[in-house]
Protein backbone atom coordinates (compact mmCIF):
# COMPACT_ATOMS: atom_id res chain seq x y z
CA UNK A 1 0.00 0.00 0.00
CA UNK A 2 1.65 3.00 -1.13
CA UNK A 3 2.07 6.02 1.58
CA UNK A 4 0.95 9.46 1.63
CA UNK A 5 3.85 11.01 -0.25
CA UNK A 6 3.89 8.78 -3.04
CA UNK A 7 0.21 9.38 -3.70
CA UNK A 8 1.24 13.07 -3.40
CA UNK A 9 3.88 12.57 -6.00
CA UNK A 10 1.73 10.07 -7.97
CA UNK A 11 -0.95 12.97 -8.84
CA UNK A 12 1.78 15.59 -9.22
CA UNK A 13 3.44 13.71 -11.65
CA UNK A 14 -0.02 13.61 -13.35
CA UNK A 15 -0.88 17.12 -13.43
CA UNK A 16 2.58 17.85 -14.49
CA UNK A 17 1.92 15.36 -17.54
CA UNK A 18 -1.95 16.86 -18.05
CA UNK A 19 -0.83 20.79 -17.56
CA UNK A 20 -3.93 21.34 -15.62
CA UNK A 21 -4.68 21.22 -11.77
CA UNK A 22 -6.43 18.01 -10.63
CA UNK A 23 -9.84 19.06 -8.89
CA UNK A 24 -10.66 15.84 -7.19
CA UNK A 25 -10.04 12.36 -7.47
CA UNK A 26 -11.57 8.48 -6.38
CA UNK A 27 -11.47 4.60 -6.91
CA UNK A 28 -14.61 3.81 -8.44
CA UNK A 29 -16.64 0.64 -9.70
CA UNK A 30 -17.76 1.50 -13.65
CA UNK A 31 -21.16 -0.07 -13.81
CA UNK A 32 -21.53 0.18 -17.48
CA UNK A 33 -18.88 -0.67 -20.07
CA UNK A 34 -17.30 2.42 -21.76
CA UNK A 35 -14.92 2.49 -24.87
CA UNK A 36 -13.14 -0.72 -23.96
CA UNK A 37 -13.39 -0.63 -20.00
CA UNK A 38 -15.01 -3.50 -19.01
CA UNK A 39 -18.40 -3.01 -16.71
CA UNK A 40 -17.74 -4.17 -13.00
CA UNK A 41 -13.99 -2.92 -13.67
CA UNK A 42 -11.93 -0.60 -10.91
CA UNK A 43 -10.92 2.80 -11.91
CA UNK A 44 -9.42 5.69 -11.09
CA UNK A 45 -11.96 8.97 -11.70
CA UNK A 46 -10.37 12.13 -11.64
CA UNK A 47 -11.45 15.69 -12.90
CA UNK A 48 -9.48 18.44 -14.00
CA UNK A 49 -10.62 22.07 -14.63
CA UNK A 50 -11.54 21.17 -18.29
CA UNK A 51 -11.94 17.60 -18.55
CA UNK A 52 -12.86 14.30 -16.62
CA UNK A 53 -10.99 11.34 -16.74
CA UNK A 54 -11.58 7.32 -15.96
CA UNK A 55 -8.50 5.48 -15.75
CA UNK A 56 -8.47 1.72 -16.15
CA UNK A 57 -5.20 -0.47 -15.26
CA UNK A 58 -6.11 -4.14 -15.43
CA UNK A 59 -5.00 -5.63 -12.73
CA UNK A 60 -1.64 -7.91 -13.21
CA UNK A 61 -2.95 -11.40 -11.71
CA UNK A 62 -5.49 -13.17 -13.81
CA UNK A 63 -7.52 -13.93 -10.64
CA UNK A 64 -8.37 -10.53 -9.92
CA UNK A 65 -9.52 -9.78 -13.54
CA UNK A 66 -12.41 -12.69 -13.39
CA UNK A 67 -14.90 -10.44 -12.03
CA UNK A 68 -14.46 -8.29 -14.94
CA UNK A 69 -15.39 -10.72 -17.89
CA UNK A 70 -12.49 -10.30 -19.49
CA UNK A 71 -13.44 -13.01 -21.99
CA UNK A 72 -9.95 -14.32 -23.12
CA UNK A 73 -8.84 -10.70 -24.67
CA UNK A 74 -5.79 -9.45 -22.92
CA UNK A 75 -6.86 -5.84 -21.24
CA UNK A 76 -4.94 -2.67 -21.48
CA UNK A 77 -4.71 0.41 -19.45
CA UNK A 78 -7.13 2.45 -21.21
CA UNK A 79 -8.02 6.08 -20.05
CA UNK A 80 -10.48 7.82 -21.41
CA UNK A 81 -11.19 11.62 -21.45
CA UNK A 82 -14.00 13.60 -21.61
CA UNK A 83 -15.08 17.64 -21.89
CA UNK A 84 -16.71 18.93 -19.23
CA UNK A 85 -18.85 21.23 -21.42
CA UNK A 86 -20.00 17.54 -22.70
CA UNK A 87 -21.72 17.14 -19.43
CA UNK A 88 -25.47 17.06 -19.61
CA UNK A 89 -26.38 15.62 -16.32
CA UNK A 90 -24.74 14.67 -13.00
CA UNK A 91 -26.90 12.42 -10.56
CA UNK A 92 -25.84 11.63 -7.19
CA UNK A 93 -27.29 8.91 -4.82
CA UNK A 94 -26.58 8.56 -1.58
CA UNK A 95 -28.26 5.41 0.50
CA UNK A 96 -29.64 7.00 3.78
CA UNK A 97 -26.90 6.11 6.40
CA UNK A 98 -27.69 3.26 9.07
CA UNK A 99 -26.31 2.24 12.15
CA UNK A 100 -23.62 0.47 10.31
CA UNK A 101 -22.25 3.18 8.11
CA UNK A 102 -20.43 3.96 10.39
CA UNK A 103 -17.82 1.00 10.02
CA UNK A 104 -19.14 0.65 6.60
CA UNK A 105 -19.34 4.08 4.29
CA UNK A 106 -22.08 4.13 2.51
CA UNK A 107 -21.36 3.78 -1.67
CA UNK A 108 -22.71 6.73 -4.07
CA UNK A 109 -24.21 5.29 -7.03
CA UNK A 110 -23.11 8.58 -9.76
CA UNK A 111 -24.62 8.51 -13.08
CA UNK A 112 -23.07 11.38 -15.59
CA UNK A 113 -24.90 11.93 -18.92
CA UNK A 114 -22.89 13.51 -21.25
CA UNK A 115 -23.16 14.57 -25.32
CA UNK A 116 -20.38 13.58 -27.76
CA UNK A 117 -19.42 16.15 -30.45
CA UNK A 118 -22.02 14.25 -32.39
CA UNK A 119 -24.58 14.80 -30.94
CA UNK A 120 -24.91 10.97 -29.32
CA UNK A 121 -25.55 10.94 -26.27
CA UNK A 122 -23.99 8.27 -23.42
CA UNK A 123 -23.62 7.65 -19.84
CA UNK A 124 -21.09 6.51 -17.17
CA UNK A 125 -22.63 4.94 -14.22
CA UNK A 126 -20.15 3.94 -11.47
CA UNK A 127 -19.97 3.40 -7.23
CA UNK A 128 -17.43 4.96 -5.27
CA UNK A 129 -17.08 5.60 -1.37
CA UNK A 130 -19.06 8.47 -0.66
CA UNK A 131 -17.51 9.87 2.94
CA UNK A 132 -14.49 12.80 2.52
CA UNK A 133 -14.55 12.26 -1.20
CA UNK A 134 -13.15 15.12 -2.85
CA UNK A 135 -13.81 14.09 -6.56
CA UNK A 136 -17.47 13.93 -5.85
CA UNK A 137 -17.47 17.57 -4.23
CA UNK A 138 -15.69 18.75 -7.19
CA UNK A 139 -18.15 17.23 -9.56
CA UNK A 140 -20.63 19.67 -7.58
CA UNK A 141 -22.98 20.94 -10.52
CA UNK A 142 -22.19 24.54 -9.80
CA UNK A 143 -18.74 23.98 -10.69
CA UNK A 144 -19.58 23.10 -14.28
CA UNK A 145 -19.33 25.13 -17.30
Amino acid sequence: MPNREESFEYWKQMEAELGERIQGYALGQLLTPLEGIPSFAYCLFYLTDTRLFVRYIPPERKILSLPVGSRGEKLQVRTISLQRRWIQKIDLQIPKRWPWSWFFPPLATLRISFTHPGGMESEIQCTMESRKNAFLRSLDPENLP
